[in-house]
Order: structure tokens, then C-alpha cells, then sequence
């Protein structure tokens, strides 16, 4: 994957601890966020599995596959629960502007 331009990245549940880190259940997954019709989008994306506790997301939009469109876009996640998380994308190379991409999202989460 080539990433032109600004790459925003985003984690949630991030804690400050110096124990090495364990993860009983972990998780890679794409969602589809589709078009967008200019400012913030929303959207929810559900585990494949529901997580025992609250896990840790890592998450950064994917253009539509098999494209080249030079689209940039800055991901944040909102909230996290053990069986979806919501993140806001918007545009950030034209703000204000739609896109007409079926824009995803790829994400790592852990407990």
C-alpha cells in the first residue's frame, strides 16, 4: 500500500504501563466506510468477536481497493467498547469536499 502525502494515525485505550505486554485476544479486520459527502464522517466498526474487556484499537483509513486516488484523510477513534469501536474521517487535502471512493478502514485491536 503507498500512502501520498499525510498519514494520520489513530489509537484508543492506549495505557501508560511498563509491564510487558500480553494479549489474550487480538484482532485485524478491515471495514468499509464508503463515500463521504464533505466534513466528518462517522462510522461503527463490529469485531469479528466480541472482546472480554475493552481492547486497545489501532486504526488508519485504506483507499478503495485496486486505486490510485490521491485522496488524504484523518482518522480518530471516538469510543471503544468490546464489540465495535466509531471513528470520525474527514477529508484533510481539500477540507469541506467530498470523496467518491469506497474509503475503509483498517484496524488492529487487543486486550
Amino acid at each position: 500500500m503507498a500512502v501520498l502525502g499525510l498519514l494520520c494515525f489513530a489509537a484508543a485505550g492506549v495505557a501508560e504501563d511498563t509491564a510487558p505486554a500480553t494479549t489474550a485476544h487480538v484482532q485485524d479486520g478491515v471495514c468499509t466506510v464508503s463515500s463521504g459527502d464533505g466534513g466528518t464522517k462517522t462510522v461503527t466498526c463490529t469485531f469479528k468477536k466480541p472482546f472480554g474487556k475493552v481492547p486497545t484499537v489501532i486504526a488508519t483509513p485504506l483507499s478503495e481497493s485496486d486505486s490510485d486516488y490521491d485522496d488524504v484523510f484523518c482518522l480518530t477513534i471516538r469510543k471503544v467498547t468490546t464489540t465495535n469501536f466509531v471513528a470520525n474521517i474527514r477529508r484533510v487535502d481539500e477540507p469541506g469536499n467530498g470523496w467518491g471512493q469506497i474509503l475503509r478502514l483498517s484496524y488492529h485491536a487487543a486486550e
